[in-house]
């Protein structure tokens, strides 16, 4: 109830224009559940250029659904002269403060800050600390009329630069600062990603009462980034996530500075239970640590706000209605092929009934009540080749709370040929032509949309190009599966007509009478999504009825027009061997256990370098190959899947490797 009080009483200040002047504990109370407007004016370029343009609307939408706070990351390089007097460009900073002003009309509380600005963070010479300096002072000087609603941030996430660097420009930042701003609140960090230990070992600035710490987390990276193909949500995962908002509590006790969590999510790639609970631990340590949170918001891999089509996705519940009262351990199970059972924990006393929430479309709906001991239901209700998201809602203390949603797929028992007929092999598979049954069945698609949307609605990705459809926005995990009728046992040449802006995409095709072979195919750069190129690779089939599966290896993206299989007589001599031979690396043993013999192509350079690169892009390691070196040896390295980058003519090639 207190609470609430306060934030109504700062509400009616600040909607009068009175300044408040809120203290760090306000301003954190009043930040609450806040959301960030990324890939926006952070694009070092040109807003637009990563997501779309900011919009008034958005804020709009922001307040509607509960958002308390919105934090705005800039970034300020090209906006601002090279040259003393260091001027930041008069049309962006009005920009900035049309979209500020949009926020503060709506009582939302701002943050804005120095971003993507590495030229600093890479270089803190006196040329880039008066740069710096020019910058919060112009940032001063134009906002400093606004409410204590509007907070400043002087640095984000300050990687490269040491300890008492970042505590440099802090303490520079903040001199700038006061002078006209002197009760302004302004969040701070210490160096690197401001993870919770670049928190802990931050030297805080003496003498000044408005601080507010701050910290990112994406933790496990390997999850929430989606480098790995895991699940997310043991007692351990939890754990951990736990101790790390105990440390930033035990800090903001001892140092009396409240904290907040400016950034936290996971990409839509990753496993969508795991990152429903991933999301609801986040928000419930945030609100038993006294802790307000931003959740990240890039427009993209982790957007929460659809800002085109004026949606939201499921996290939005999860921000602003989960608490540490909701029902959690949601656990679905099917249950006589098509029968839903949903299980969960009951976590308060109140005797409000309990909402069971389902989503097959759009929107949950409300399917049934029940009293608030029960802590399971079977939903009878379903239908096969439906996917369903289930939820628990209940009124207590007046108040809506919503559990995270769990999704469950009712397969199809039955596999539908697209068109009503197999696939003929000699012939053309279209790849848009896939069975028919649903995610998890005949396709397996990340997001639950068709982001192309054309031609289906099941969820694969499919957009229209001139003469017809291709399947796009893949991403690393997806596949698709055709019913194909093989005239003949022969191994067949495999075209497949691709687009893509990036070379370095990776896909295979096998067959269900032959899981052990499969057709290797490496995407080359088109310079385009619909300027298209041809890739081979052969694979050897079985005459009959089968299933071809083709999935999607590694990223860029690429996008897939038509598939033409032939009869090839090559059948000793492996895809692109000659080619190979000629212009190409041969690699052996592959996979290794960690030594790789290398043979170059006799018309590449006797001496070149080769980058070893991880499944997410990183080099981590060199070598240069001439006549005396002809292998590469990552021993030291994890198990896992690697990739040879080397230059050839001014182009750049890839080739995988597999350590085991």
């Amino acid at each position: 109830m207190y609470k609430s009080i306060t934030i109504l009483f700062l509400s009616i200040l600040l909607s009068h224009g009175v300044m408040a002047q809120l203290t760090p504990y306000e301003a954190v109370e009043a930040i609450g559940r806040g959301i960030n407007l990324g890939n926006t004016l952070d694009a070092p370029k040109a807003e637009g250029d990563w997501a779309p343009k900011a919009e008034e609307y958005y804020f709009d939408a922001y307040k509607e659904a509960g958002f308390q706070s919105v934090r705005i990351p800039i970034t300020w390089d090209n906006r601002v002269s090279k040259t003393a007097p260091y001027d930041v460009d008069a049309d962006f900073m009005n920009r900035v403060e049309e979209v500020v002003d949009w926020g503060l009309e709506r009582n939302l509380v701002i943050i804005i800050n120095v971003h993507h600005d590495d030229w600093l963070k890479n270089d803190y010479s006196d040329d880039n600390i008066a740069r710096f300096e020019a910058i919060w002072t112009q940032i001063s000087d134009r906002f400093h009329t606004k409410s204590d609603s509007l907070l400043f941030e002087p640095l984000n996430e300050p990687h490269g630069m040491t300890i008492a660097e970042a505590a440099d420009a802090n303490k520079r930042a903040l001199a700038i600062i006061r002078e006209k701003n002197p009760t302004r609140n302004v969040i701070i960090s210490g160096n690197g990603w401001s993870a919770i230990q670049d928190l802990l070992t931050m030297p805080v600035p003496s003498g000044d009462s408005h601080l507010i710490g701050y910290f990112h987390t994406y933790d496990p990276w390997d999850f929430s980034s989606a480098e790995k193909s895991r699940t997310w949500g043991t007692k351990s995962d939890k754990d951990f996530i736990s101790n790390e908002f105990k440390k930033a509590k035990d800090w903001s006790t001892q140092n009396r500075i409240p904290v907040i969590i400016s950034e936290f999510g996971a990409v839509h790639s990753t496993d969508f239970n795991s990152r429903m609970r991933h999301y609801a631990h986040f928000v419930e340590e945030s609100l038993s640590r006294g802790i307000s949170f931003m959740a990240w918001d890039d427009g993209g891999w982790y957007e929460i706000y659809q800002r085109k089509a004026k949606k939201w996705h499921e996290t939005k519940d999860i921000l602003i209605h989960n608490t540490t009262e909701t029902a959690t351990n949601l656990e679905l199970s099917i249950q006589n092929d098509s029968t839903v059972l949903v299980e969960w924990e009951n976590r308060n006393d109140a005797t409000s009934m309990l909402k069971i929430e389902r989503k097959v479309e759009e929107e949950f709906v409300v399917i049934d009540s029940v009293v608030s001991t029960v802590t399971s239901y079977l939903d009878i209700s379903t239908t096969q080749g439906n996917k369903y998201q289930y939820r628990i809602s209940q009124i207590v203390d007046e108040q809506l709370i919503i559990s995270y949603p769990q999704k469950i797929n009712v397969l199809n028992t039955e596999r539908g040929f697209y068109g009503g007929v197999l696939i003929a092999v000699p012939g053309t598979l279209e790849a848009e032509n896939y069975d028919i049954g649903g995610e998890g069945f005949t396709f397996s698609d990340t997001e639950e949309l068709n982001q192309g949307g054309a031609y289906r609605t099941d969820g694969v990705d499919i957009e229209e190009i001139t003469g017809g459809y291709q399947v796009g926005y893949v991403e690393k995990g997806e596949w698709l599966e055709y019913s194909v009728d093989v005239k003949e046992t022969a191994t067949y040449k495999i075209t497949a007509f691709i687009a893509a802006m990036e070379a370095g995409g990776e896909m295979t095709i096998k067959s269900s009478l032959n899981s052990r072979e499969e057709a290797e195919f490496s995407i080359p750069s088109t310079k385009s999504w619909t300027e298209q190129t041809s890739v081979e690779s052969n694979l050897k089939l079985e005459a009959g009825e089968q299933i071809l599966r083709l999935t999607i290896n590694s990223q860029p993206a690429f996008n897939i027009d038509k598939l033409k299989l032939e009869v090839t007589t090559d059948v000793d001599v492996p895809p692109l061997a000659l080619e190979d031979e000629i212009s190409n690396l041969i690699v052996y043993p592959n996979p290794s256990t960690g030594k790789f013999n290398i043979t170059k192509g006799i018309k590449m350079n006797p001496t070149f370098d080769i980058q070893v690169l991880n499944a997410i892009g990183n080099n981590i390691a060199t070598f240069s190959l001439d006549v005396n070196q002809k292998s590469i040896d990552i021993s030291k390295y994890p198990k896992g899947i690697y990739f040879l980058k080397y230059f050839d003519n001014q182009e750049v090639f890839y080739k995988k490797i597999i350590k085991e």
